[in-house]
């Protein structure tokens, strides 16, 4: 009976550490400035991002004009490759980013006449997101090799002294 409720408590924690809950969603992060004519946007003007005609996230803008956007993949929905699309309050932007898991894009944001200077092309950052904003394992991997530690180590404490007390 002891031995039952002992394997019911395993597999009870276990299931909990493990679940599907903990998991991280992917992001992707979209960061720049946003521009009308060339010129900064005022602070708290909203920021959208798009993907397949479907609002996935908004911000607004600092007092200078600058965004910052982590773009969710819902769940049951897959977003890698996919083309993002930005709005300026109501006005499309002409950039677009590509949607790539983990990933923080610099990507400046513009709609009206053209800026003199080139647009650059959004470029991978040197820095990474930490892993639990960008979908890797992070918290719930350790979590779950820490659980399975204690367990093994509560296991083999409980078997040996079962086998010492049958002596």
């Amino acid at each position: 009976m002891k031995k039952a409720a002992l394997l019911l408590m395993v597999l009870a924690l276990w299931s909990a550490f493990s679940s599907p809950a903990m998991a991280q969603p992917p992001v992707c992060l979209f960061y720049g400035l946003a521009r009308v004519d060339g010129a900064p946007v005022t602070g708290g003007t909203v920021v959208s991002a798009w993907v397949q005609g479907v609002k996935v996230a908004e911000t607004t803008t600092a007092d200078d004009g600058s965004y910052r956007l982590m773009v969710v993949q819902p769940e049951g929905q897959v977003f890698s490759g996919a083309t993002v699309e930005f709005k300026i309050g109501e006005s499309t932007a002409r950039q677009k980013g590509v949607w790539v898991a983990g990933e923080a894009f610099n990507l400046n944001l513009d709609y009206g006449a053209p800026t003199p200077a080139p647009t650059p092309t959004p470029t991978p950052t040197a820095t990474q997101p930490p892993p639990e904003q960008r979908g890797g394992p992070g918290f719930s991997a350790a979590l779950i090799a820490i659980a399975a530690a204690v367990v093994a180590a509560f296991l083999t404490w409980f078997f040996v002294w079962s086998r010492r007390r049958r002596k």
